[in-house]
């Protein structure tokens, strides 16, 4: 939530408040995905508990549960309904919203696994800029051209 907040997203489900989805900018878009790059990968806590919920998931079906909802389906859900209603807006262009949050997903959770395996701050550093850069590639794709 608190990332939300500082980078202008919405800070709960569609179903719950439709509205700031709509309002959502390509630039806010990116902070955030930045900033969710940056939580996941160098706050020790957080770090630990993904690592932690990606073990637990096979033994827990509590935990596999909240293993979705923050680091699989949770998201993707997220950014699908994201990605649509910034469709109907005229902001992103027209495709499938659920597609299109797979493909800008999947690079996230596979950049995590890259980071977590570096040797080094420089290494890490690397592997945030190849985010930052997928980040950049994926919305010069479909973010919509303004005149």
């Amino acid at each position: 939530m608190e990332r939300s907040k500082k980078t202008g997203m919405p800070e709960d489900d569609f179903d719950k408040m439709p509205q700031p989805f709509r309002n959502t900018t390509v630039e806010s878009v990116m902070a955030y995905m930045k900033a969710q790059f940056s939580y996941w990968t160098e706050d020790e806590t957080a770090c630990n508990f993904r690592r932690m919920l990606t073990l637990e998931q096979y033994r827990n079906p509590e935990m596999a549960n909240l293993y979705q909802k923050v680091l699989a389906s949770g998201p993707v859900n997220y950014i699908e309904d994201l990605f649509r209603e910034m469709m109907l807006s005229g902001t992103w262009l027209e495709g499938s919203p659920r597609q299109m949050a797979v493909e800008f997903f999947a690079p996230f959770y596979l950049l995590l696994s890259m980071s977590d395996a570096a040797s080094g701050k420089e290494e890490k550093e690397k592997v945030a800029v190849l985010f930052t850069t997928h980040l950049e590639c994926f919305v010069e794709t479909y973010a919509a051209k303004m005149p």
